[in-house]
């Protein structure tokens, strides 16, 4: 699909190139098509919402995101040769779909940035150690505090620690666990977990 929405996103990145280097900081790999696919078969996605990609790459899941059900979208990613190259992607996807208007990029650390009172789902694809997603879950939860409302957060190929953390400390319910069944890896699976403001529990 990558010809058909003028982008180029296959390949893994490391951190090769990058003055941000981190060893909390995992290598970049694009969610399958075919897992994107499942996901909004299973998990609708509306033109009303938008949705984060934390530590997105190149932007696969972002393009089809927008395209597929015309919501709104925000890539966050650190690495910058792979920034250089998300931007590209949006320019060249811009050329091509209207709807690349409703997608914004920011060159930043994940635990630097702040979510806006707009944003109502967050995707995360393995991107870096707990350290760095406690700290982007911390700048969440001040989000939500000052500006309450339901938000979902999405775990593709989940670590077990950051569902406990949601779980345990967070107070996120978990309301969707979709199995994809692949190489017999229990990892291989969407965790969606929903946070409630207190005024609506």
């Amino acid at each position: 699909m990558d010809k058909y929405f003028n982008i180029n996103t296959s390949g893994w990145n490391d951190w090769h190139g990058s003055v941000n280097f981190s060893l909390h900081y995992y290598r970049n790999e694009p969610t399958s098509y075919e897992v994107l696919e499942r996901l909004i078969e299973e998990y609708p996605i509306y033109d009303t919402d938008h949705l984060v990609d934390v530590g997105c790459g190149k932007g696969r899941a972002l393009f089809f995101f927008v395209h597929q059900t015309n919501c709104f979208a925000t890539g966050v990613e650190y690495n910058e040769p792979v920034y250089q190259q998300l931007n590209d992607n949006l320019i060249n996807f811009n050329a091509k779909h209207a709807c690349g208007t409703q997608i914004r990029i920011q060159h930043q650390a994940a635990e630097l940035y702040h979510f806006k009172p707009d944003q109502n789902i967050v995707y995360f694809f393995n991107p870096f150690t707990f350290v760095i997603f406690k700290k982007v879950m911390e700048n969440l939860m001040l989000s939500l505090e000052q500006h309450p409302r339901e938000l979902d957060v999405i775990l593709y190929y989940p670590q077990n620690d950051y569902i406990h953390y949601l779980e345990k400390t967070l107070s996120f319910y978990k309301i969707d666990s979709i199995n994809l069944h692949q190489d017999d890896d229990d990892r291989e699976r969407i965790d969606i977990f929903r946070y409630f403001p207190i005024d609506i529990m």
